[in-house]
């Protein structure tokens, strides 16, 4: 299935719409909508270092999930030219929860 990579603003309604279910006592219901909807995860590869998705990082690389390609000139990363990129196929609840936690211009996301 293709995906399509979403706008920073498409990616912050998505945000807005899960903090928004976290707070409505809806979190359940929500998580569970979309917990199985596939969405990947792109960055650069010298944020597998960030201490504030360390949790992820581990928890992909355990399942064998973390990839590293070259990045494309039309991804727009803020990123030095000889690093790669990281590319993780995971669920779009995981991928928004870790999408938070990366720098504004270090970060993708496709659904």
């Amino acid at each position: 299935m293709a995906m399509k990579r979403l706008t920073q603003q498409q990616t912050a309604a998505l945000i807005s719409e899960m903090e928004q279910a976290a707070i409505g006592n809806n979190w359940a219901a929500w998580h569970e909508a979309n917990v199985g909807k596939p969405a990947r995860i792109e960055f650069p590869m010298g944020e597998l270092t960030n201490p504030d998705i360390a949790g992820f990082v581990c928890a992909w690389n355990m399942q064998g999930l973390v990839r590293i390609v070259s990045i494309e000139k039309g991804d727009g990363f803020v990123a030095q030219g000889m690093e790669s990129k990281v590319t993780v196929e995971t669920g779009l609840t995981t991928a928004l929860l870790a999408y938070r936690e990366l720098p504004e211009y270090r970060r993708l996301l496709w659904v």
